[in-house]
């Protein structure tokens, strides 16, 4: 991941792409300086400005729905067996 001195080098549509990829909502419309304070605070665990949310990142997503089929399974195995 980059370091607080390649962020700076960063040009604005790639800081707002690692935004996105970090989980932070509502970076869209921010200015470079803003952003960067955001993707610097969210690295190091800060709170995240006012109107900013973090979601979970797409691997977390995928996990979950993976988890929920495995249940699915095992209900509809458990169902066929003892019903």
């Amino acid at each position: 991941m980059a370091n607080s001195q390649n962020l700076e080098d960063m040009k604005l549509p790639e800081l707002k792409e690692l935004a996105k990829q970090m989980g932070l909502r509502g970076t869209s419309t921010m200015r470079k300086p803003e952003l960067l304070a955001t993707l610097q605070a969210a690295r190091n665990g800060g709170e995240p400005p006012a109107g900013v949310t973090v979601r979970a990142p797409k691997a977390a997503k995928t996990a979950k729905v993976a988890r929920s089929a495995v249940l699915f399974f095992v209900i509809i195995l458990f169902h066929s067996i003892f019903i």
